[in-house]
């Protein structure tokens, strides 16, 4: 089963829409060919450890 099969697909579109709000947020790039990855980029250190702290993301 792959990870589409999981809901990854489902939860990383909805944690690009909250990155997306975050202040400090510059953009995602993904692939997804079986497995997937998300890399999401910051304007700064500051603003990564926000986003690491998002009970959401947390959570995801």
């Amino acid at each position: 089963m792959g990870y589409a099969n999981h809901g990854y697909a489902e939860m990383a579109e909805e944690m690009v829409k909250l990155a997306s709000a975050q202040p400090g947020f510059l953009g995602v790039e993904s692939v997804r060919d079986g497995l997937g990855i998300t890399v999401s980029y910051w304007e700064s250190l500051e603003a990564i450890q926000n986003w690491k702290q998002n009970e959401r993301h947390l959570i995801a």
